[in-house]
């Protein structure tokens, strides 16, 4: 349960890749930010990134958007942000994650 006292979407696990993810995108709340540099920034593959963006993306905390036109010739990118729905909650996750890997003890 969150504050709101809403439970987590069913489709979201408490996982560490899915902490991490959260972790990046809450250092960088409002800027909008690319998949490669997601893959980057978290080092995970793209078979594990871009599922639990797309989970994110389907709980309603972060939002997706295309370039119109890449300057370097390449396929348009995408780029994710959380929502301040997602902000909010994101925090709320990550730290109910850290209480469970932790064995209750608060970071």
């Amino acid at each position: 349960m969150n504050t709101a006292g809403e439970p987590p979407p069913p489709f979201l696990r408490h996982t560490r890749t899915t902490r991490i993810v959260l972790e990046v995108l809450l250092k960088y709340p409002v800027m909008p930010l690319s998949g490669p540099w997601l893959r980057e920034e978290t080092e995970l593959g793209s078979g594990t990134l871009y599922p639990i963006l797309g989970r994110l993306e389907k709980a309603g905390w972060l939002t997706k958007t295309q370039e119109a036109f890449n300057p370097e010739g390449h396929a348009p990118r995408c780029f994710y942000r959380l929502t301040d729905k997602g902000r909010t909650r994101a925090r709320e996750w990550v730290a109910e994650t850290l209480r469970r890997t932790s064995g209750g003890c608060q970071p």
